[in-house]
């Protein structure tokens, strides 16, 4: 699995490891964050961003996420961002960050063949 990890330090999220990823990957890319001591009491839920306005939201486990299937279609610019909420109603929030998705044959859906060895 190809994995992002972020480091988030108050309201600062910044890419630590960043990995090569293509256009048109399911259930494959993720990412992982590592927190300060200031996200401890917060549940924390990262945002997902494309070029258009629309946005998708993942909750967090373990302090990972799959990156939605929406958001790896095809390739160009993924925006990932991230917020938290405390059980006093205190929201803290990140900037964005940036990650390229390249073009991949599964942008087509060009991973499956009608006479390949997986249809035997």
């Amino acid at each position: 699995m190809n994995d992002i990890t972020l480091l988030v330090t108050e309201n600062k999220l910044e890419i630590i490891k960043d990995t090569y990823t293509t256009g048109g990957s399911v259930d494959y890319d993720t990412c992982t964050f590592n927190f300060d001591t200031v996200w401890k009491y917060f549940y924390k839920t990262a945002v997902f961003m494309r070029e258009s306005s629309d946005a998708y939201r993942v909750e967090l486990v373990d302090n990972s996420c799959k990156i939605p299937a929406e958001c790896m279609r095809t390739e160009g610019i993924l925006k990932i961002g991230l917020y938290g909420v405390n059980e006093d109603g205190v929201v803290i929030t990140t900037n964005f960050v940036t990650h390229r998705i390249h073009e991949g044959v599964g942008e087509a859906g060009l991973w499956v063949e009608e006479d390949s060895a997986y249809n035997d």
